[in-house]
């Protein structure tokens, strides 16, 4: 493990000295602030929104209800787009989670199953 993470460093540090652009992004939450200024610079698929997915994948695989199944990544986008700018203090995983429960509790109810 430690040879592996060695191997890692290692390879990074050379991008770094050879002065190759790369970016290196969190595994944790992003703030508002951060989507508002990346979904502003009209970044494809950029890393906040990358998040944001495996967020809510996490939570409809949790929950057991598959809501992006009810939705496609440009409207959730905008979904969150809408609730960063009426909470810049947040954090993503907040706005996920309000986004999800929005969804959740739009999806229809199936009648009751005949015994």
């Amino acid at each position: 493990m430690v040879a592996n993470t060695l191997r890692i460093l290692t390879a990074l540090l050379c991008c770094a000295a050879s002065g190759a652009q790369a970016e290196i992004t969190s595994l944790a939450d992003w703030p508002c602030s951060a989507w508002q200024t990346r979904r502003a610079a009209g970044k494809g698929a950029d890393a906040p929104q990358m998040w944001l997915s495996g967020f809510m994948t996490g939570l409809a695989t949790a929950r057991n209800v598959d809501v992006l199944s009810f939705t496609h990544s440009q409207a959730l986008f905008a979904t969150m787009d809408k609730y960063c700018a009426a909470h810049p203090t947040e954090n993503i995983s907040a706005g996920g989670l309000t986004v999800f429960e929005q969804i959740r509790h739009s999806l229809p109810t199936a009648p009751p199953r005949a015994l």
